[in-house]
């Protein structure tokens, strides 16, 4: 079940898309691709539970591979439709055969559109969650467990399957970042530039867990492989999310307490600036004025809409109240 507009935003009706009720996750997510197909699946990345009894396959630190599975438990239910068309079409995707899992599948469709960036080779990018794959066995069998929790993931046929192609680095890998946090790099999110670099910007832990924490960038120039030293640019930095627009802007929100943006212009990533409140940030405060989780919606080649909570407007009786609240920004170099 979700919402959709038909007279632009002023009013909303439910529609589902699942025909099976059984089969509908908890949360589901949608991904609009360049073209306008929509794929729709579950958040959960516990949703498809395995059933694994009465087969004899091999194990890995107490995991099984994906691809030693039977081909009709590798994958996952996910909904696509193409633009025009009001029904949706049943399909499965799939893991990379090299993951390992143990009695869960999670799903290949990880994050919300705006977590998911479309490359020049027509791929689509995204950070997920830490998934331990063949590569993560040691010599002598067992599995390392250590290292990286983000991974980047490549899609090469539209969202029906992934591969994992590289890690971006933990903070407490840098001796030089002061009082690194023991697992810092949460919901990391990707930017692509027109030059082909990535940009991954990822929240940290701060003293009261996701409030507080320093706004994290790492940068990539070889499709995600390896990644530069993070570096910190911006407190607070919970659940960042940004778009680059098509005259080389780049735009991050950061959070958490308060609400903000910051801008970069120089096609790389490196120098942001210009900065918006959006919700004032009170000392000591966790997220009391607002839900920190936002939305970007691009409407032109230099604007943007930014739909963020704010929780102290007053409604027409003079009561505060919570509210999403949607503003069109227009940004240039000038």
């Amino acid at each position: 079940l979700y919402y959709v507009s038909d007279d632009q935003g002023k009013s909303w009706r439910h529609f589902t898309v699942y025909d099976d009720t059984s089969e509908k996750p908890a949360t589901e997510i949608a991904l609009r691709l360049a073209d306008g197909e929509e794929l729709r699946g579950p958040l959960d990345r516990d949703y498809q539970h395995l059933d694994i009894s009465g087969l004899n396959l091999p194990t890995y630190g107490g995991m099984v591979r994906v691809g030693d599975l039977p081909k009709e438990k590798q994958g996952v239910p996910i909904y696509t439709r193409k633009p025009g068309e009001e029904d949706w079409k049943r399909e499965m995707a799939y893991w990379d055969p090299d993951l390992l899992v143990d009695g869960k599948l999670p799903s290949p469709i990880q994050t919300s559109e705006a977590h998911i960036v479309h490359l020049q080779d027509g791929s689509l990018a995204t950070a997920v969650w830490r998934q331990a794959t063949m590569a993560d066995i040691r010599p002598d069998g067992t599995l390392n467990k250590e290292g990286e929790n983000h991974q980047i993931w490549r899609s090469f046929d539209r969202g029906r399957s992934g591969k994992c192609s590289g890690t971006i680095p933990r903070l407490r890998w840098c001796g030089d970042f002061p009082h690194p946090p023991a697992d810092p790099t949460v919901r990391a999110h990707l930017l692509a530039f027109p030059n082909g670099k990535l940009v991954a910007a990822y929240r940290s832990q701060g003293l009261y867990y996701s409030a507080g924490g320093p706004l994290i960038i790492s940068g990539s120039t070889d499709e995600g492989k390896t990644w530069s030293k993070p570096k910190a640019i911006r407190v607070p930095g919970c659940n960042p999310l940004g778009i680059v627009l098509k005259n080389g802007i780049a735009v991050l929100s950061y959070q958490r307490p308060g609400v903000f943006l910051t801008f970069c212009g120089d096609g790389q990533g490196e120098l942001w600036g210009n900065d918006v409140t959006l919700v004032k940030a009170w000392r000591h405060q966790r997220n009391e004025n607002s839900c920190c989780n936002g939305s970007f919606v691009v409407t032109g080649p230099d604007r943007f809409i930014y739909a963020y909570t704010k929780w102290d407007v007053p409604d027409p009786w003079g009561q505060p109240r919570q509210a999403v609240i949607a503003q069109e920004f227009i940004v240039s170099k000038k």
